[in-house]
């Protein structure tokens, strides 16, 4: 298993996330071999989430995911989140369904709704403030 300086410039990480992933950012490295990061749930590492992230016209199939599921395999992984900007075919989400390994797939639709969720590539573009009247203030003494 090779180590690679960092993830390919499309999969860049934000500086601003939240606290959660602040906390495991310092664990995530990026590996050859099916396996595109690895995040320690722990700071003692006992238990570890491996990641494969696709950037994708198509859809995702059932040979990708085998593919990853046979990765973590190798590393001896529980594990595991495939991410993709596409979708997947029925195959491929049945696949998953039918194997030990825990395997979480997050399609492009689901992953634009967590970056909302976390503020990871976007910004505020207004907010609302909506006031109520304190009765208190004006009661009589």
């Amino acid at each position: 298993m090779t180590a690679r300086a960092g993830p390919p410039a499309r999969y860049a990480l934000p500086m601003a996330l939240p606290d959660w992933q602040t906390c495991m950012l310092p664990f995530l490295r990026f590996l050859a071999g099916g396996i595109d990061g690895i995040i320690k749930e722990d700071r003692l590492g006992l238990d570890t989430i491996f990641i494969q992230a696709k950037r994708w016209q198509g859809t995702v199939g059932r040979p990708e995911i085998q593919k990853f599921v046979g990765a973590l395999q190798g590393q001896r992984a529980r594990k595991g989140v495939f991410i993709t900007t596409s979708s997947y075919t029925a195959e491929a989400i049945d696949c998953v369904s039918g194997i030990d390994t825990k395997v979480v797939l997050i399609d492009g639709q689901q992953l634009s709704g967590l970056m909302i969720d976390f503020d990871v590539g976007g910004s505020v573009a207004a907010s609302y403030l909506v006031k109520r009247v304190d009765s208190d203030y004006f009661e009589e003494a």
